[in-house]
């Protein structure tokens, strides 16, 4: 059973300014050629799995923003920030052969996770028709990913004449 909830809460402080903070939540089953055990071995070198002890992915996401404007002046500030987290994250772990056989399967990793800033400045040049426009940027982003090494042993995993793998040995 998997649930997803929503949150949402707006504040005016007063005509010119707000502030709003949104939270959603979304869960998500691995999709079927990800859970099946079956090695799809139609490219010799590059082998992929199916993953049955694959367990749901659960996204989280937060925003909030706070916007001022002085409608006397026309001078606005406006901000926000974005963030997600990702459970369970599902990624590809991989490893390559002796022979140079790439093979892969979906494993849940760590969390993953992104967060993004940004801030706009806008207020009129002096008494002219001209304004001064400025905005800042900032993002950070971390994801994992599983590369093999030449000491991992492949076939201790996966079985080639059988075209079998060893689940519960890989984990």
């Amino acid at each position: 059973v998997n649930w997803s909830q929503q949150a949402m809460l707006n504040y005016e402080f007063n005509d010119n300014s707000h502030i709003r903070f949104f939270y959603f939540a979304r869960s998500a089953q691995p999709s079927t050629s990800q859970l099946l055990p079956v090695p799809d071995n139609s490219n010799p070198l590059n082998v992929s799995f199916g993953n049955p002890h694959l367990k749901p992915y659960f996204n989280h996401n937060i925003r909030a923003n706070f916007g001022y404007t002085n409608k006397k002046s026309f001078t606005s500030i406006h901000a926000n920030i974005r963030g997600g987290i990702v459970q369970d994250a599902i990624t590809n772990a991989q490893w390559y052969d002796k022979a140079g056989a790439q093979y892969s399967i979906p494993v849940n990793g760590p969390g993953t996770g992104n967060v993004n800033a940004r801030v706009m400045v806008n207020t009129p040049f002096g008494k002219s028709n001209f304004s001064i426009f400025s905005m800042t940027n900032v993002n950070y982003s971390q994801s994992t990913s599983y590369i093999g090494t030449a000491d991992f042993k492949s076939e201790d995993y996966y079985v080639v004449e059988d075209a079998s793998f060893k689940y519960e040995e890989f984990h």
